[in-house]
C-alpha cells in the first residue's frame, strides 16, 4: 500500500489576486505547475531524477481547466 501524497500548503499573495480578491488565471496555472512538479518528484520523476538517470525531462505543454464553482 502506497503512502498518501504530501500536503502542499500555499499562501496566496496579493500579487496573485485581482482587485476583487479573486485568484487570477495565471496564478491558478502556476499553482498547477507547482503541483505537477511536486507530484513528479514524489514519483521519482523530478527534473534531477530524470537528468541523472536518463538525461531527459518532462514539460507541461498543454493544460485545460474549467472552473465550475467559486471557492469561498
Amino acid at each position: 500500500m502506497s503512502s498518501p501524497p504530501s500536503l502542499i500548503k500555499k499562501i496566496i499573495t496579493a500579487s496573485e489576486v485581482d482587485s476583487k480578491w479573486n485568484l487570477r488565471f495565471d496564478s491558478i496555472l502556476n499553482i498547477f505547475q507547482d503541483l505537477a512538479t511536486s507530484h513528479a518528484r514524489e514519483m521519482g520523476m523530478g527534473f534531477d531524477d530524470l537528468m541523472k538517470n536518463s538525461n531527459a525531462f518532462w514539460v507541461v505543454s498543454k493544460i485545460k481547466f474549467k472552473i465550475t464553482n467559486k471557492i469561498t
